[in-house]
């Protein structure tokens, strides 16, 4: 719990410098990144983790790593996170931002998940349709599984709504089951 808070304090402060310099979807894509480089890695999570390690050398290895792929600012924000010994919140501050980024953005995640693949037009209608209920910036994620057997399931941050025929029977069949 402390942790999460932690980041979502470090979240907060990228953002802000972020908005300063009209770089938020700049800053998502690199933090994503980095943060999908420090959790695929193991060798070098634990180098950046390990006591005996310099810092000097800690930074040494971001900097020759990310130099030129990511913003300078990002960068110094990354190496703050070295200095403070809090690089092992990198995951999960790119989680706070994504989410924080979201809401200044007036962004909706939500995943749709049909028996089959939706097409673009069927996407096209789902998101226009949310839009005009939420009126926020719709992002859909479209995932199939047969096992829904029909219709569609929405997710829009803990809300969900099922209208898949799998989801209609299972409730036809508990209001039976109460029945008796």
């Amino acid at each position: 719990m402390i942790e999460k808070t932690l980041a979502k304090r470090y979240a907060l402060g990228l953002l802000n410098t972020a908005k300063e310099k009209n770089a938020i979807e700049a800053v998502k894509q690199e933090l994503d990144a980095t943060a999908k480089i420090y959790a695929g890695m193991k060798d070098f999570r634990s180098v950046l983790a390990h006591p005996r390690v310099p810092l000097a050398e800690k930074q040494k290895l971001f900097t020759q790593t990310l130099s030129g792929k990511i913003a300078p600012y990002t960068m110094e924000f990354l190496l703050f996170l070295l200095r403070k010994r809090r690089v092992n919140l990198l995951v999960e501050i790119s989680e706070q931002f994504n989410n924080l980024a979201d809401a200044v953005q007036n962004i909706v995640r939500v995943k749709v998940t049909s028996a089959f693949p939706l097409t673009e037009q069927e996407i096209t209608v789902l998101k226009e349709r949310l839009t005009s209920i939420t009126a926020k910036n719709i992002v859909i994620s479209a995932f199939t599984d047969s096992s829904i057997i029909g219709g569609l399931t929405v997710r829009i941050g803990d809300d969900v709504v099922d209208a898949s025929i799998a989801g209609g029977l299972k409730q036809m069949r508990e209001q039976l089951l109460d029945k008796l």
